[in-house]
């Protein structure tokens, strides 16, 4: 059986570095749309045919590119299945929303089932997700106290975990009501992201 080329389809390593960019993208515009940084550290970076607005601020900028790098090497290892962004209220300690990227790994029969994704039809679908986080911002409730975030990661046991990384609970809301909100999905031919938002609805 010979395997042909397909102009514009996806490889394993092109699908890491695609949900990789999408976390960190995803990550800064969560810190940015619901004010847990002022606006004022952001600016806006033309991605995925739309504007999303990118942090400036030099300690933030280089946690979250070290989280991602490190998030790369768990992807190739498929030992990785969910990244948290939990927003903390700082004066409680208290998770009051979190924000949480499934990530499936395809076995060899689902890549060949998916056909030959084109990178054109991954970042539309993406493009769809970060229109739906801008629009959803509206509807979640207002943080009005001062917050940090958090970002957990779900690995297997067998992930090689660095030193500075160190277990966590799973950083749960734990008072009130709380709702749930699926977001749309994306998928290449490898991977298969799935966003969920938690928050207090009262």
């Amino acid at each position: 059986m010979t395997s042909t080329a397909v102009a514009g389809a996806i490889t394993l390593s092109g699908s890491t570095e695609t949900v990789a960019e999408f976390l960190e993208f995803g990550v800064n515009a969560v810190l940015n749309l619901r004010g847990v940084y002022p606006p004022e550290v952001f600016t806006p970076q033309q991605k995925y045919g739309m504007p999303i607005n990118i942090t400036t601020d030099p300690k933030l900028k280089e946690y979250i590119s070290t989280v991602i790098a490190q998030l790369k090497d768990w992807l190739q290892s498929r030992t990785i299945s969910a990244v948290v962004l939990a927003i903390v209220e700082t004066a409680t300690m208290q998770v009051i929303e979190r924000w949480q990227f499934e990530i499936n790994h395809f076995t060899p029969e689902q890549t060949a089932k998916a056909g030959n994704k084109t990178m054109k039809e991954v970042q539309a679908e993406i493009q769809a997700i970060f229109r739906q986080v801008s629009s959803i911002n509206c509807m979640l409730p207002l943080i009005q106290e001062q917050c940090v975030f958090e970002m957990l990661v779900y690995a297997k046991a067998e992930a090689a975990v660095p030193e500075l990384w160190k277990d966590s609970d799973a950083r749960m809301i734990q008072d009130g009501e709380i709702a749930v909100l699926p977001l749309r999905s994306f998928s290449t031919n490898f991977h298969q992201v799935n966003t969920i938002v938690q928050y207090k609805s009262s």
